[in-house]
This record gives structure tokens, sequence and C-alpha cells, in this order.
């Protein structure tokens, strides 16, 4: 493998780990209505993260999403690729 399809393979494969990070977070999203967040407590307790707080939580999620875009990268074939 030359160098050059190294980096492309390196490329790719960033960009697969990005489209599955931006999908679990737009699933968090779509979902939101009906879920429940939980912390683990310093004893092991599980706490419920407060309704005016999950607002917060889903915001910041929201705006990951936004800041994140499009993966930076395109990729495109010419006549002198395989």
């Amino acid at each position: 493998m030359t160098k050059a399809e190294q980096y492309q393979e390196i490329i790719l494969q960033t960009n697969e780990w990005f489209d599955a990070k931006l999908e679990q977070l737009q699933s968090l999203i779509d979902k939101k209505s009906d879920s429940k967040i939980f912390f683990e407590g310093e004893n092991g307790e599980k706490i419920e993260l407060p309704d005016e707080l999950k607002k917060g939580f889903f915001f910041g999620v929201e705006t990951a999403i936004e800041v994140f875009g499009a993966f930076p990268v395109k990729i495109t074939k010419t006549n002198d690729s395989n």
C-alpha cells in the first residue's frame, strides 16, 4: 500500500468514525422526548437528571451537532484514480 493509499484509508476511517458519532448524537435528539438521563452518584446510586437540566443537556448536544457540521475533508476520484 502506497503512502497516498494509507493516507486515504486513514481519512476514510476517520470519516466513518465522525459520521457514526454524529449519528449517535442525532439519535439522542430524536429520542429526547421519551428519554431519561441518569448519572451514577458517589455511592453507586442512580440519579435522574431533572427536566430543567435535561433541556440544557439536549441543547448542548444540538449545539455540538451544529459545531461539528460536515466532515472537513472530501475525497474525489480523478481520471488517474483506480
